[in-house]
């Protein structure tokens, strides 16, 4: 279940439920995808190469704000941010 809301910057924000279980599920992917892409990005420097590839800093944006959410919540608050 989840809810649509405006944020404060005029974006869309959703909230959506997860356990604790799914949330280290989601976290590992994007882990992943944030691996490759900084390796993908130090391979391929061109912007033409780049195209349709999020970049890291975009993956470590998400990955932080789910983690920094579920730590609102009490939950993860093992796991460190990343950089």
């Amino acid at each position: 279940m989840y809810m649509k809301r405006k944020d404060s910057k005029g974006g869309i924000k959703v909230d959506i439920k997860f356990n604790e279980m799914e949330i280290i599920k989601i976290l590992e992917a994007i882990r992943s995808e944030l691996i490759f892409s900084k390796r993908y990005y130090k391979e391929n420097e061109s912007e033409e190469d780049r195209i349709g590839v999020t970049s890291p800093e975009e993956w470590a944006e998400i990955y932080n704000n789910i983690l920094k959410q579920s730590q609102e919540k009490g939950i993860l608050t093992m796991l460190d941010l990343v950089q």
